[in-house]
């Protein structure tokens, strides 16, 4: 089945590898090292599909025929509710498969032998600890940055299925959701649904299976019931899909309803897959440029200067600096003040928000009966969750509000290196504009223009793509809270100057083992005084362990005490290491201003004392010229990406 649409990345990677040689050939190897690092990680950006429904629903079905697949080796279908392991399914040059387990350890397997660690009936009650099954092959139709995703049934009489599926539900970036005619929406999948809204997922497509085993009147009646039941739990469908998965499956697959399914998703992923992953590049590539424009242009304006006017633009460089000594100590000082004053109070609010938390989640144990019991413990990490994330969520709001706040004043009142659109370099201090080095036009203007506003939209447009790059370097059980759950690795995808490791450990979590997101040229204050979302990130991962023991605590005060002891390591997490690395951030930030103006600073005045002391030749100078006039018109051609909506 054709399941890719690959049109909306080509134009922008074509664009950062044009902007790339031309810094290649300018001889910036730092700028060309990040471009190329861009690159790579924007052809690895993933956006992850899962197929979501009740056990025996024929999701695995669906999943071969979605993969052209002519037998179940990969997806394995069985009498039993089969799927007791998430299984992912990635494009590759290979047929491969690697069996990821709980404690870190990893296995490279037969296509042969997936069904021993995914299915009930060779690892029943999933006892060899299998946390994913990824399965890479050159899957006729399937778009090279796509993620399919085949999940554990709802509702099946093992509970630990749907602890399983609960705790993955957030990482989905779209869902397939599966019912069958002959047994239309009941509680169980409303429930479940109810959890795909909750997690903020951006849209769903939702499937009728089995339609030639039932009548069109009975086939009728059911989409007319679960549309009314969709609505009633505020979920939206374009369309019901009428399917025969099994048809598909054995090649029949022009009559079973299948390949319009399949263009629905198509056109969706042609809309909006790509569009936030491709921003980010953008910005990437932007961010990388601005520097070597600044060279370039200064190499070009000095190189028509006179040694005398040199000398004297030496002169007013060096004014200038005894002013921005004196403006940047201010600046720093406050932003270090009103930094301090925003975490001091969101600290003060975490300890009174863990009492309320614990009493929100041992409450409605206690009100749930013994008979209900085995349904709540299923559902605890969720409700771990939210509770968590209600008492946070306006704590952390107000805090990252003030931070925004506070990183924008900075960003205003830092002494700066600024190009006029006459193409003169200025240094602004707060009492006034002084140029340094006129005749600046060409690539310098351009950049910097385009630096930051991409930068700035990027991190507007990379939410949810930023948290499916993250999702896809790591194993594939973690929790996160719903209102953050498109933004779980906002800052790593963004760039964190000094602090990059330490975020991104926090922003992908520790209750499993997953891989560090790349970072990238986009300034940390860029994206703290971008949109809110990011001090919570990553800590729903502590509820997947949880989601295993779950099931083994029937009495109610074995749940109330696991559960108070979960919400405990998550605000001690907060405390203990989140709360530090928001400090460690403000310093950061203030780092990251004093760098980026003394790095621009000295290009300017060493390209200055450069062309004083040796003089260029013609062929130089027309070189600079060319590489200059080049470098601009590739940065005027940026792609620019508008606000989209969900369809």
């Amino acid at each position: 089945m054709q399941l890719a649409n690959n049109s909306a990345s080509t134009g922008p990677v074509k664009w950062a590898h044009q902007v790339n040689e031309i810094l290649r050939r300018s001889g910036e190897k730092n700028a060309t090292d990040q471009i190329e690092k861009a690159i790579t990680q924007h052809q690895e950006d993933r956006f992850l599909i899962a197929v979501l429904g009740k056990a025996k629903r024929g999701k695995s079905t669906l999943l071969n025929a979605i993969l052209g697949r002519r037998d179940d080796l990969v997806a394995p279908i069985d009498k039993l509710p089969a799927s007791s392991a998430i299984t992912r399914f990635v494009w590759g040059e290979r047929e491969a498969a690697t069996v990821f387990f709980r404690d870190g350890r990893r296995q490279d397997i037969d296509l042969a032998r997936i069904k021993e660690f995914v299915t009930e009936e060779l690892n029943p009650a999933n006892v060899k600890s299998v946390d994913v099954v990824e399965v890479t092959g050159p899957f006729p139709g399937m778009d090279k940055d796509l993620v399919l995703v085949d999940t554990p049934g709802a509702g099946s009489l093992h509970e630990y299925h749907d602890a399983i599926l609960h705790a993955f539900i957030p990482q989905a970036d779209a869902v397939i959701f599966l019912v069958t005619a002959r047994m239309p929406l009941d509680q169980d999948e409303l429930e479940l649904l109810k959890n795909v809204k909750a997690a903020d997922i951006g849209k769903v497509f939702f499937a009728v299976n089995r339609v030639d085993e039932a009548e069109t009147n009975d086939i009728e009646a059911a989409v007319s019931h679960n549309q009314q039941l969709l609505s009633q739990v505020g979920i939206h469908v374009s369309q019901i899909h009428r399917i025969s998965a099994k048809s598909a499956f054995q090649g029949t697959v022009s009559s079973s309803g299948l390949s319009e399914l399949m263009r629905e998703i198509s056109s969706f992923l042609g809309r909006h897959k790509g569009r936030a992953r491709d921003a980010r590049l953008v910005a990437r590539v932007s961010q990388a440029a601005e520097m070597p424009a600044q060279h370039l242009a200064a190499q070009l304006a000095s190189s028509r200067k006179t040694v005398v006017e040199l000398e004297a633009e030496l002169s007013s460089l060096s004014e200038s600096k005894r002013t921005i000594k004196q403006d940047r100590e201010i600046s720093e000082r406050e932003f270090t003040h009103s930094w301090s004053r925003a975490v001091d109070s969101f600290e003060h609010q975490v300890k009174d928000a863990k009492s309320a938390a614990k009493m929100a989640v041992t409450s409605r144990i206690a009100r749930t009966s013994l008979a209900g019991l085995g349904s709540v413990a299923k559902e605890l990490p969720t409700i771990i969750t939210r509770a968590i994330e209600s008492e946070l969520a306006a704590p952390a709001q107000t805090l990252e509000e003030s931070l925004s706040a506070s990183t924008r004043k900075l960003q205003v009142g830092y002494p700066s290196v600024e190009m006029q659109s006459t193409g003169e370099v200025s240094i602004r201090t707060k009492a006034s504009h002084t140029t340094v080095l006129g005749g600046m036009a060409g690539a310098a203007a351009v950049a910097t223009g385009i630096g930051l506003a991409s930068a700035g939209s990027a991190a507007a447009a990379g939410i949810a793509a930023a948290n499916a790059a993250a999702i896809a370097a790591a194993t594939t059980t973690i929790t996160v809270p719903s209102t953050i759950a498109g933004i779980g690795s906002l800052l790593s995808s963004w760039g964190l100057g000094g602090i990059g490791s330490a975020i991104s450990a926090l922003g992908t979590g520790t209750a499993t083992a997953a891989a560090p997101v790349a970072l990238t040229t986009t300034p940390l204050w860029v994206a703290v005084a971008g949109p809110v979302g990011w001090t919570l990130a990553g800590l729903g991962v502590l509820a997947v362990p949880f989601a295993w023991r779950a099931s083994k605590h029937k009495q109610k005060d074995r749940l109330e005490e696991a559960s108070r002891e979960q919400v405990d390591d998550v605000f001690q997490r907060v405390l203990t290491a989140r709360i530090p690395a928001l400090r460690r951030m403000g310093e950061s930030i203030i780092e990251e201003f004093r760098l980026r103006l003394d790095k621009q600073l000295r290009q300017i005045e060493e390209t200055i004392v450069q062309f004083k002391d040796h003089r260029p030749d013609s062929e130089k100078v027309m070189l600079i010229e060319k590489l200059n006039n080049e470098l601009r018109d590739a940065l005027a051609t940026a792609p620019r990406f508008e606000a989209q909506t969900s369809g």
